[in-house]
């Protein structure tokens, strides 16, 4: 058999085992002396019980042996009877029976303890990962909010952009209309046109509210892409 206990813990467990044994041994000396060989194992059951329940099989075992030993030499002088032969026999089958399942118990706590053990883990592991997801969607959350905000703002800009847009060209259209005037005012009486207007020869002349229409499109048109 395997055992994964260090060779230290191993000798202890096994010496508490004989102290266990040591222990039954001086209370049936100090209070049931007066037993006799007639039940020589009274204590000694419930003594390896004990040992393996602390150690295991090895304790166990250890135990069913200075045991019976104990009553072999001590209790029962070195003699047996056929009948105290097959106590003895019937002792040591029990103890070993006691201890297999002491064994048994033993090892199911310990692979229960494993599997407690990596449930808490996974456990641990779940708990992480629903938090890192918890952070991931505040981020993303975050990230949309912020380019949500600087939709908003290029959208603001743009209308900005557009009514100066529209403010500037309109200004500008109405000074050229305004120097026309002049300038036609002036050709009525027969002075030379005060302003050079050269420039708007064979050019197609937008009216402002033409211009400031095509602008507050462009600018509706950038909004709803921003959008």
């Amino acid at each position: 058999m395997t055992w994964n206990l260090k060779p230290s813990s191993q000798w202890q467990r096994l010496l508490v085992a004989l102290l266990i044994v040591a222990g039954a041994s001086v209370i049936r000396a100090l209070f049931f002396d007066g037993l006799g060989r007639n039940t020589p194992y009274l204590l000694y059951f419930p003594a390896v019980m004990l040992a393996a329940l602390y150690g295991g099989l090895a304790s166990g075992f250890l135990a069913t042996v200075f045991s019976a030993a104990l009553s072999f030499f001590w209790i029962q002088r070195g003699f047996l009877s056929p009948v105290e032969s097959l106590a003895l026999a019937v002792f040591c089958i029990t103890c070993t029976m006691i201890f297999f399942l002491c064994e048994m118990l033993l090892r199911t706590q310990k692979r229960a303890r494993l599997a407690q053990e990596k449930a808490e883990t996974a456990n641990q592991e779940l708990r992480s990962e629903v938090a890192e997801r918890k952070r991931a969607e505040e981020a993303l959350r975050t990230e949309i909010a912020g380019r949500k905000e600087a939709q908003e703002a290029v959208a603001r800009r743009a209308d900005e952009l557009a009514q100066f847009n529209a403010a500037a060209v309109g200004r500008e259209l109405r000074m050229v209309e305004l120097k026309e005037q002049v300038n036609g005012l002036a050709r009525r009486l027969g002075q030379p046109p005060p302003y050079e207007m050269s420039f708007l020869d064979g050019a197609v002349q937008p009216t402002a509210p033409e211009v400031e229409g095509a602008i507050s499109g462009n600018a509706k048109s950038k909004t709803g892409g921003a959008a």
